[in-house]
């Protein structure tokens, strides 16, 4: 059976395991800054090595992912990886946008977020949890800088 989630914690892990992470986040870091520098003269991608023999070229796409994930395996933090269609409680993914319970149920009821109800109980998709998320806090930040420019035009806002 396929897993839904993978989570890894810091706990997981053996100081040895943590640098051999370090140093392959260090060596994946270096390697996508050369892939975003645009050379003209591309690096040898990196590859997994089976112990058969077999080797599997690995793409950009799948280097970034890499890296986040040991990005923050090397800080010590929790990583969790969940697919985007993953169904969710409405308390579940009131949790990740940070807000109530009768809240979201709201935002629900105004249809600001789809959901399937499932009998009497509200499911939502990750995704369309992380979208709203998105637009909330794109939204915010653009009131946010409104409100800079309108002080900084009316002679209340000091640059240092």
């Amino acid at each position: 059976m396929e897993a839904v989630e993978l989570v890894v914690t810091p706990k997981d892990q053996s100081t040895l395991e943590r640098d051999s992470i370090q140093r392959t986040d260090d060596e994946l870091h270096s390697y996508l800054q050369v892939l975003e520098g645009g050379r003209e003269r591309r690096p040898t991608p990196p590859k997994l090595v089976f112990e058969d023999g077999r080797q599997l070229e690995l793409s950009p796409s799948i280097l970034q992912a890499l890296h986040f994930v040991l990005h923050h395996m090397a800080r010590g933090d929790a990583v969790g990886l969940v697919p985007r269609a993953k169904m969710l409680t409405t308390n579940q993914a009131a949790e990740i946008l940070n807000v109530s319970r009768p809240f979201l149920i709201k935002l629900l009821n105004e249809r600001a977020i789809k959901f399937t109800k499932i009998g009497t109980h509200r499911r939502l998709q990750l995704g369309d949890v992380l979208r709203y998320k998105q637009q909330r806090d794109r939204q915010v930040l653009d009131e946010l800088d409104e409100l800079a420019r309108e002080a900084q035009e009316a002679g209340n806002y000091f640059d240092e």
